[in-house]
C-alpha cells in the first residue's frame, strides 16, 4: 500500500503550482527507485494515480490522507494541516491518528444576556448543536405587599418568590441566575452525548462570569480556556478564537504526558525498551513522537517486533523482516490494547529516540 500525507493549506501553497505536488513527486521517484523491477512496476500504477488525484487542481481543505493499493483508493481530505509523509508497504497511520488526537472534539459555550449558544467542533470544523433563550414576560408581573406573584420561563423553568429591596430588580436577577443553571446543565447533558471533555466558554465577560459562578462545577471539570465571541459571530470566528485554547491544552496534556515517562519509574524510555515492552504487552500507554522515523523489525516466524531488523528474532530465532517503525506502532499498540499517544513538537523533543511508554500496573 501506499500511505500519502499532505499539507496542501492553500494559504502556504501558490494555487497555479502548488510546491506540495513538487515535493511528492520527488518522494514517489526516491521510493520506486529503491525497488527491483517487478514492484516498481505495481508501486508505479500506484504512483500515477496518487498523482492523478493530486495533481487534478485545488484541494478541499488543508490537509490530504491517501491510502492506495491493488483493488483501493481511499482519499480523506482534513479541514487541518498534515505533515507531509509518504510510505510504501503496510499502511501508515501516523498522519490521521495525530490529527484525530491533535485537533479532539470540544465543546464552546458561548453566552450572552439573554441567549445561550452550544457549539460542537472536531478537527477544525464548527457545527451549533443547541441554543437557550431568557424570555422575560415583564408585562403579565404584578407586586403586592410582602410577596411577589410567580412565573415561569417560556423554555420551562419555574422560579418562585422575588427579593424585598427592589422587587422587580430581583426577581429579573433570580429569573438570569435560573436561566445560567439551566444553560449550565443543557451543556452538560449535550457534552456527555456527545462524549466531550473539553469546553471553552466565550460570549460577553458579564455572562461568563455569571456561568462560572452559578455552575462552578462546570468550569473545574470541563473548561480549557475563556475567549470573547461577539453575539453574531460566524462559525469561522468560533473556530479561529476557540481552537488556539484548545491547542494549548493539548500541549500542556502532552508536556505532561512526556514528563511522567522521563521521571516515572513505572516509565520506559527509548526504541528498544519500548518495543521490547509493547511487543510483550506490558505497556498501558505507548507515547510516540509524530515525525518518528526508521526501521524496526518482525519476526516472520512468530510476528514478534524488534527495535531492529538486524540478527535474528530474540524470541524465537527466526528471521526478521525489515518494518517501518510507523507502520509497526499503531499495528502493536492496537494488538495489546494499548493507548497510543502521537506527540507533536516541541513536546517530542523529549522523547529519547522518540518514543516511550507506561508500564501497567503490576498484579497484586
Amino acid at each position: 500500500m501506499l500511505s500519502v500525507a499532505l499539507d496542501v493549506d492553500p494559504a502556504r501553497h501558490r494555487p497555479a503550482r502548488p510546491s506540495y505536488v513538487i515535493w511528492l513527486r520527488r518522494e514517489l521517484d526516491r521510493i520506486l527507485d529503491r525497488l527491483p523491477a517487478p514492484a516498481r512496476r505495481d508501486a508505479a500504477r500506484l504512483a500515477r494515480r496518487v498523482l492523478e488525484v493530486v495533481g487534478a487542481g485545488p484541494r478541499r481543505g488543508r490537509g490530504l490522507v491517501i491510502f492506495a493499493a491493488p483493488g483501493l483508493f481511499r482519499e480523506y481530505a482534513l479541514p487541518v494541516p498534515v505533515p507531509s509523509h509518504v510510505e510504501l508497504g503496510r499502511p501508515d497511520l501516523v498522519p490521521m491518528l495525530w490529527a484525530l488526537a491533535e485537533y479532539p472534539a470540544y465543546g464552546v459555550v458561548a453566552v450572552y444576556r439573554d441567549h445561550a449558544q452550544i457549539f460542537l467542533a472536531y478537527l477544525g470544523r464548527v457545527a451549533l448543536v443547541g441554543e437557550e433563550r431568557l424570555e422575560l414576560n415583564t408585562g403579565s408581573w404584578r407586586f403586592k405587599a410582602g410577596r411577589t406573584d410567580t412565573y415561569t420561563r417560556a423554555v420551562g423553568i419555574g422560579v418562585g418568590r422575588g427579593a424585598q429591596e427592589d422587587p422587580f430588580a430581583a426577581r429579573i436577577d433570580a429569573h438570569r441566575r435560573r436561566f445560567w443553571k439551566g444553560v449550565a446543565e443543557a451543556v452538560l447533558r449535550t457534552l456527555r452525548a456527545l462524549r466531550v471533555d473539553r469546553v471553552v466558554l466565550g460570549g460577553s465577560e458579564e455572562s461568563v462570569t455569571a456561568l462560572r459562578d452559578v455552575a462552578p462545577h462546570l468550569v473545574r471539570e470541563r473548561v480549557v480556556g475563556t475567549v470573547p465571541i461577539p453575539t453574531h459571530a460566524t462559525l469561522e470566528d468560533v473556530r479561529e478564537r476557540t481552537l488556539p485554547c484548545v491547542l494549548e491544552d493539548r500541549q500542556r496534556e502532552e508536556t505532561r504526558l512526556v514528563s511522567d515517562l522521563v521521571q516515572n519509574a513505572e516509565g520506559v524510555v527509548g526504541r528498544i525498551a519500548t518495543v521490547a515492552a509493547l511487543s510483550s504487552g506490558r505497556l498501558r500507554i505507548l507515547a510516540a513522537s509524530r515525525d518518528l522515523e526508521g526501521e524496526g523489525g518482525e519476526c516472520r516466524r512468530c510476528g514478534y517486533a524488534v527495535p531492529s531488523p538486524d540478527g535474528p528474532c530474540p524470541a524465537c530465532g527466526g528471521p526478521v523482516t525489515p518494518r517501518s517503525l510507523r507502520q509497526m506502532l499503531p499495528r502493536l499498540a492496537h494488538r495489546h490494547g494499548t493507548r497510543l499517544e502521537l506527540v507533536g513538537p516541541p513536546s517530542s523533543a523529549g522523547l529519547p529516540d522518540g518514543m516511550g511508554g507506561l508500564l501497567r500496573e503490576s498484579a497484586p
